[in-house]
């Protein structure tokens, strides 16, 4: 089993079967495409929009006459 300590706010997962950890997994993957089929255009622009100003913020502007470092 592995370290449930560090899971967040002292969470602690109940033991299960293989058979029904498996199901759950299972169910959780739908839930996340069914998700993602709904709500992956705004995830893209959310991600893409950070993305672009974190580049914007921690690029050096350089000119063509700047000789290359």
């Amino acid at each position: 089993m592995k370290n449930v300590d560090q899971l967040p706010f002292g969470f602690r997962l109940p033991e299960l079967g293989d058979e029904v950890a498996v199901e759950i997994h299972n169910f959780l993957q739908i839930v996340i495409q069914i998700y993602e089929a709904r709500y992956g255009e705004e995830i893209d622009r959310y991600y893409e929009t950070i993305c672009e100003d974190y580049i914007a913020a921690t690029s050096t502007v350089t000119t063509l006459t700047d000789p290359p470092r």
